[in-house]
């Protein structure tokens, strides 16, 4: 009985690649789906791969992930249920060796230590190579630096080394004036934030005004977006020991205000509605805020008359003691941040006064659970606080309303957002589809062919990683799929 040459040799061709060439039941069939399709098309783990949990990468300089019980430790435990592996890589000082745990079954810590930027940089490249490849697999689909500083070079240190797409998270204003003239060291690190995320795949912030002043320095093709927050109105809810009307006796009324201290700041808008009702000795004004024009304000208020009914309240305090304490929280801004200032009064259940628009109409009806007045009318909003001032009957009654738009509206779904977290993350893998004609063409060649791959087990403890990696050579180890590496 003779062989063919040709079926034999694609025999071998194919188990060398970890294929197989008989007929699967499920799953996309061999050659089905080219390079170029899944790329402009669909994501190439979700097309090339039974596979359809991701497996994330994280580079970060905050060592209180390594706190038991600290909040950046649970986040991480909790978006574990939701993805495939995360594999963390802890950047701390020190001296030592790198060190591998495993606190859970799909989660990897890498304690990395270093005595400089350099050395971390160093340090995180060769764990990369050591560990997170397995058989020749790399482990990651997508890599993620939580600040644009050492972490974020060392990430895209990583993508190079193991052909992976990064994201950039950024959660602090570093490319603010403000934050630029802070320090000598504030002027360094920006000129390595600006040089992170022009290379970033793609970059993720906290908030509207970050992703406004990011944008400047990011590539054209950089997708840029907000990171999916969850809002811990829970605490605002709950009855805390700590009440300000203690601290300050000689008021009987408090108006609360959160905000920026800078020259465009909505603040301003706040002092020019109720500085004539300030001139009451029995009202406070609580003023919540951080900036470097503060004595932008201090100096108004001097020139105002107001300076005894004004305090200043510490930014790093915790500010749920301040929105329990008030009894009329005035928001001026429209923004994302003073939406979140917005749900914070409605939780702790006080009365509001704010600016209008389109988010707070889902939440707020005009008069009925609070006020609102078109953005910018500042005459207006002095008018509803002094008729909020003179109508206990009213405040009670937009109090207990907040409290019931609170407990129905304003939930907090913690599985919704780690999966919307999960999501934002692995948008970063597949560019959006194109309208271009992208059938694949019959003159092209085989090896730009997708293989199916075979979904790759969790790593056991015991990995068996070489000291030093040797990289394979064609005769001595099997190719692997386009799919898989």
């Amino acid at each position: 009985m003779s062989l063919d040459r040709r079926s034999l040799k694609d025999e071998l061709t194919a188990a060398l690649a970890e294929e197989t060439t008989v007929d699967r039941p499920q799953g996309i069939q061999v050659g089905e789906v080219s390079i170029r399709d899944a790329r402009r098309g669909a994501s190439l783990r979700a097309t090339a791969t039974e596979r359809t949990d991701i497996r994330i990468a994280f580079c970060t300089s905050d060592t209180d992930v390594l706190t038991p019980g600290s909040a950046a430790q649970q986040h991480y435990a909790d978006l574990a249920q939701f993805v495939g592996e995360i594999h963390l890589l802890v950047l701390k000082p020190g001296r030592g060796a790198v060190t591998v745990e495993r606190p859970m079954k799909n989660v990897w810590v890498y304690h990395v230590p270093g005595r400089h930027s350099l050395q971390h940089l160093m340090r995180v490249w060769q764990t990369a190579r050591q560990h997170l490849r397995f058989n020749t697999v790399v482990q990651p689909d997508i890599l993620v630096a939580t600040d644009p500083f050492t972490a974020g070079v060392a990430t895209w240190l990583v993508s190079k080394l193991l052909h992976r797409p990064w994201q950039l998270h950024i959660t602090e204003n570093v490319f603010s004036l403000e934050w630029i003239v802070h320090s000598r060291e504030h002027k360094r690190r920006h000129r390595v934030a600006r040089f992170v995320a022009g290379r970033a795949t793609s970059v993720q912030v906290a908030n509207a005004r970050i992703k406004q002043s990011a944008a400047a320095y990011c590539s054209r093709d950089t997708d840029i977006s907000v990171l999916p927050h969850l809002y811990n109105l829970s605490a605002f809810q709950a009855p805390q020991p700590v009440n300000l009307r203690e601290q300050y006796p000689q008021y009987s009324m408090l108006i609360m205000a959160d905000g920026l201290f800078t020259a465009d700041s909505p603040l301003h808008d706040v002092f020019a509605a109720i500085h004539k009702l300030l001139q009451n000795p029995r009202i406070g004004l609580l003023v919540r805020g951080t900036g470097r024009a503060k004595a932008l304000f201090t100096q108004k208020v001097e020139l105002l008359n107001i300076a005894p009914q004004v305090v200043w309240l510490d930014s790093s305090a915790d500010p749920v003691p301040a929105y329990q304490s008030a009894d009329i929280f005035i928001e001026t801004g429209t923004d994302s941040d003073a939406n979140e200032r917005l749900l914070r009064a409605i939780a702790a259940g006080t009365a509001v006064v704010c600016y209008h628009n389109d988010f707070r109409d889902g939440i707020l009806e005009d008069g009925e659970t609070g006020f609102m007045v078109p953005a910018g009318e500042s005459f207006m909003l002095g008018q509803q606080v002094r008729t909020l001032v003179n109508d206990s009957a009213l405040r009670a009654r937009f109090a207990m309303r907040a409290k019931q738009v609170a407990a129905e509206q304003l939930h907090e779904d913690v599985h919704t957002y780690f999966q919307a977290y999960r999501d934002s993350i692995a948008s970063a893998i597949a560019p959006l589809p194109q309208t271009v004609d992208t059938s694949p063409s019959e003159a092209e060649p085989a090896p730009e062919m997708v293989a199916m791959a075979e979904p790759t087990p969790l790593v056991p403890v015991e990995r068996p990683t070489p000291t030093v990696p040797v990289p394979p050579t064609p005769a001595a180890s099997a190719p692997t799929s386009p799919a898989t590496t």
